[in-house]
């Protein structure tokens, strides 16, 4: 279901008739999930709320102009504006007055998320996600060494989805005496913390470049660009591998692949089973966020994943 917050009529008083405005309060994967729905629209300018600690994340990787939202006043003369689901709209009434308001959407039915977005329009083109790059570092390896990606995401809020240490350890020692990989670590000052442990590792440690905390987002793109393959658990950087086309491994615990999966066509994806959890599929719900062991997760084996990268390479 859609609802307008009010029927007004737009009107032109600023310039911006043909173009439309949305406003987003989501995370980073979410907003490359949107891309596809804001490609179809006309000249979009994206309002994220000034004080969303996700704003600077999300303005370096958008092809999109985005103006931050810290008062709430009238914006009208826009063709069309959508809330999409996320944005908490209670604080912005004038603002977001006579927009079509995106209400959460029912994502264990096997609704996709990108899909949920496109329901708002009622003729569109599917178009692929897509990101902004911005040039970082160029890695030279040899030939016979593949680049391998290594990512494992989320703060403290969504620490299930994580692959444990213990077990990532492993993976890597054998994706490196198997196959002679070069480990490229890729995520934020938590992923570095995380990731830290390894490079003390014996077995892997000289061959695992660490950017992990080292740069923004949209210049770990770029490092992950240069990889022959990505393999992560569902974060926005699984995202960022597949909108700038290199294969992925997609680790899927207690989220729903059905909603999170990338979508264009370049992520091998793995779920897990229960691992006797009852409260298996958590997303979104209390359990998710007070999972004390994430054993659904632990149930992907080493050897699906490292099988999975060598059918990639």
């Amino acid at each position: 279901m859609i609802y307008i917050i009010s029927d007004k009529q737009t009107t032109i008083d600023d310039g911006n008739y043909f173009m439309d405005c949305v406003f987003f309060g989501n995370g980073i994967g979410n907003f490359i999930l949107a891309t596809p729905f804001l490609q179809n629209l006309n000249n979009p300018i994206i309002f994220i709320e000034k004080t969303d600690p996700r704003l600077d994340a999300i303005k370096s990787i958008s092809k999109f102009n985005i103006i931050e939202l810290d008062t709430d006043k009238e914006l009208s003369g826009y063709r069309r504006k959508f809330v999409l689901w996320g944005f908490d709209h209670s604080n912005f009434r004038q603002a977001t007055n006579g927009a079509v308001v995106q209400p959460k959407p029912d994502f264990k039915s096997g609704l996709h998320e990108k899909d949920s977005y496109l329901q708002l329009l009622s003729d569109f083109k599917n178009y692929p996600t897509s990101i902004k790059i911005d040039p970082a570092w160029k890695m030279y390896h040899k030939s016979i060494e593949p680049l391998i990606c290594i990512a494992n995401g989320c703060n403290a809020k969504w620490a299930a989805k994580k692959y444990p240490l213990n077990l990532l350890e492993k993976l890597l020692e054998l994706l490196v005496s198997k196959l002679n990989a070069r480990i490229v670590l890729v995520g934020d000052k938590i992923d570095e913390h995380f990731f830290k442990p390894l490079k003390s590792n014996d077995q892997i440690k000289n061959h695992i470049w660490d950017f992990s905390g080292k740069f923004p987002l949209a210049k770990t793109a770029d490092i992950i660009r240069q990889c022959n393959l990505m393999i992560s658990n569902d974060t926005c950087l699984l995202h960022i591998s597949d909108a700038v086309g290199i294969k992925s491994i997609g680790l899927f615990g207690p989220t729903f692949w059905t909603k999170n999966s990338p979508v264009n066509g370049n992520c091998t994806l793995i779920q897990s089973s229960s691992g006797g959890c009852e409260h298996f599929k958590c997303l979104h719900s209390k359990h998710l966020y007070a999972c004390p062991n994430n054993v659904c997760i632990q149930t992907i084996t080493i050897d699906s994943i490292f099988e999975a990268a060598r059918g990639l390479l």
